[in-house]
């Protein structure tokens, strides 16, 4: 077999594997954009149902408390008494033409500041573009599990909410950089932290 014949046959071999990788591409594409279908039908329940209630109910299984009944301080009560705030944050654009996102997380401490709790855990959808840079990148959110002596200290200057970017690998204020580095949880951490008590 000629140098030239070997070429044309390792030619053959690369257009054979070309047209296999092309299949598979396409085969690939067709299944991300069912994927993205599936996720915006379920965001679309998510908004259309009470997502509020829906994490808080999500929250109380993983931690094994009970959510309380009526307007109260806080959401979930423990079996040791000790009570749990739970916030919840779609991902909202801070301006029209950006690609960016941020959570913001309202009235930690209630409209007239009376609430009373042990432990605010925070709820954020999971943005897609930096999934692989969370703790627990297989959930659906992210979450922190932050002391109630630490709120006050993670609130804008008006004290009236936590506000910080999706993307923990681009930290802009100490608020993201403390929440990320110091309460960030995964799924088993959090299930873990409230057993042990």
């Amino acid at each position: 077999m000629t140098s030239s014949d070997r070429l044309l046959n390792r030619i053959g071999e690369l257009k054979a594997k070309n047209t296999a990788l092309e299949r598979e591409n396409t085969a690939l594409k067709r299944k991300n954009a069912k994927l993205e279908r599936e996720s915006a039908t379920l965001r679309r329940k998510l908004v259309t149902g009470n997502p509020f209630k829906c994490v808080e109910h999500y929250i109380a299984k993983l931690i094994g408390g009970s959510l309380t009944q009526g307007t109260t301080y806080h959401d979930i009560i423990l079996p040791d008494g000790r009570r749990v705030e739970v916030k919840f944050s779609h991902l909202n654009k801070p301006h029209d033409h950006t690609g960016s996102h941020r959570w913001q997380w309202r009235n930690l401490l209630g409209i007239n500041g009376g609430k009373k709790y042990h432990q605010l855990i925070l709820v954020g959808v999971v943005d897609s573009q930096h999934r692989r840079f969370y703790d627990d990148s297989r959930s659906p959110y992210v979450i922190f599990d932050i002391p109630f002596r630490c709120v006050k200290g993670l609130m804008n200057r008006e004290g009236k909410m936590i506000q910080i970017s999706t993307n923990p690998e681009s930290v802009a204020s100490e608020t993201a950089q403390k929440l990320f580095e110091d309460f960030q949880v995964t799924r088993c951490e959090l299930k873990a932290s409230y057993q042990r008590i």
